[in-house]
């Protein structure tokens, strides 16, 4: 996946949008996916399951976002 991003597009993005903000170039992007679930082995379902992404421009900005997935109880 990280052979398919552009990183002079990443770069103009940045340029454009936060560099005005934030004073610091462009550096280096890297992201982190994580994926954490639990099936129920019986019915197949997932019980819950937790996501969480993390993107950033080492040393200037980073964004996190978490999903998390619960089974709720009638």
């Amino acid at each position: 996946m990280r052979n398919n991003i552009d990183n002079k597009v990443l770069e103009e993005q940045y340029n454009k949008l936060y560099k005005p903000i934030i004073e610091y170039g462009f550096s280096e992007y890297n992201y982190d996916y994580r994926i954490r679930r639990t099936i129920d082995k019986k019915t197949g379902l997932v019980v819950n399951a937790s996501v969480l992404m993390k993107e950033e421009v080492k040393n200037n900005y980073q964004f996190i976002t978490q999903f998390d997935l619960k089974q709720i109880e009638f």
